[in-house]
C-alpha cells in the first residue's frame, strides 16, 4: 500500500471508530433509560393489580407520565450526543487562494469563517489545513479580539490550529474568525486545485481562486467529492464548469448547505508552473 493511500486509509478508520464510539454511547444511554422506563411501567401495572385501592389510577397515571418524561429524555440525549464536541455551528465559510502573478510559487490563503455558539461560554475555535508543498508557511490571525493559540500536526498531513476568543460567546452569539496564510512553494510541489472538506454542518461555502493570466488557466471546474470508505478513495459525486473573470482572474465556486463528509474543490489546468506529481492545498 502506498504511503499516502495508507494515511488516507488510517484516517478513514479513525473517523469510523469515532462514529462507532458515538453510536455505542447512544445505545448505552438507551439501554439504561429503557430499563428505567420499563421498570416504572411494570411497577405501575403490578401495583394497580395487587392493590388497586391503595395505588389507584393516580399512581398508574403518574407512572406513565414519568415513563413518557424519560422517553423524552432519551430522545434529547440522542440529539445532544450527535452534537457532542461541537460547541458552535459554522454559518458561513469563505476561502480565497491567490497565486502571485510575478512569482507563482508565492501564494496566499485567506479564510473567513462565521460561527454561532450552541451553548454559553464558548471560547475556542479550531480548524485545519493540509499543504503537501515543500516550502515556508506563515499563519496569521487577522480578526480582532482573537488570539492564535498554536498549530499542531495530527492525522497524517493535517495541521490543526486553534483560536481563542477575547470574550466567551454566549449561546446564539456569533463571531467571525479571519486567517491569512502566506505560503512559498520553493520545491514547486503545488498542484492546480483548491479544496475544502466539510467536517461541520455549514450553511454556505464559498471557494475562490485568483489565477494569473500569464499561466493560461483553463478547463476550470467545481467538483464535489465523496469518500469511498472501503477503498479509502475519493470519488467524484458531481461537477460543473466554472468561469474565470478575465479582468481579475477570479474563479468562484459557491455551495449552499454542503454535505458533511464531502469535499468541494476547484480544479484547473495551466501552463508554466513547475510542479511535482503530488501537492495542493486542502482544508
Amino acid at each position: 500500500m502506498r504511503p499516502r493511500k495508507r494515511k488516507a486509509y488510517v484516517g478513514a478508520i479513525w473517523q469510523r471508530a469515532k462514529r462507532v464510539g458515538s453510536v455505542i454511547a447512544v445505545l448505552r444511554n438507551f439501554w439504561w433509560l429503557s430499563v428505567g422506563v420499563i421498570g416504572l411501567v411494570i411497577a405501575g401495572i403490578l401495583g394497580a393489580r395487587s392493590n388497586p385501592e391503595a395505588f389507584g389510577w393516580t399512581g398508574v397515571v403518574v407512572s406513565y407520565l414519568v415513563a413518557a418524561a424519560l422517553g423524552g429524555l432519551m430522545v434529547w440525549l440522542t440529539v445532544t450526543n450527535q452534537r457532542e464536541g461541537s460547541e458552535y455551528s459554522w454559518l458561513e465559510a469563505d476561502y480565497t487562494y491567490l497565486i502571485n502573478a510575478e512569482d507563482p510559487r508565492r501564494q496566499r490563503n485567506s479564510i473567513r469563517v462565521k460561527i454561532e455558539a450552541r451553548r454559553d461560554n464558548v471560547t475556542l475555535f479550531k480548524n485545519r489545513y493540509a499543504w503537501t508543498g515543500e516550502g515556508g508557511s506563515d499563519l496569521k490571525l487577522k480578526s480582532e479580539d482573537h488570539r492564535l493559540l498554536t498549530v499542531l500536526m495530527r492525522d497524517a498531513d493535517w495541521h490543526y490550529y486553534y483560536v481563542i476568543f477575547g470574550h466567551p460567546l454566549r449561546r446564539r452569539a456569533s463571531t467571525t474568525v479571519e486567517i491569512e496564510q502566506e505560503l512559498y512553494d520553493s520545491a514547486g510541489a503545488f498542484q492546480p486545485f483548491y479544496s475544502k472538506e466539510v467536517i461541520e454542518p455549514l450553511k454556505a461555502l464559498t471557494l475562490r481562486v485568483i489565477l494569473p493570466s500569464n499561466l493560461e488557466p483553463r478547463n476550470i471546474v467545481g467538483v464535489e467529492m465523496t469518500l469511498m470508505r472501503r477503498l479509502a478513495e475519493w470519488r467524484i459525486a458531481g461537477e460543473r464548469p466554472l468561469e474565470i473573470n478575465p479582468a481579475t482572474g477570479e474563479v468562484v465556486f459557491t455551495v449552499d448547505r454542503p454535505v458533511v463528509g464531502r469535499r468541494y474543490q476547484i480544479l484547473w489546468n495551466w501552463t508554466g508552473y513547475p510542479h511535482k506529481p503530488l501537492g495542493g492545498l486542502g482544508a
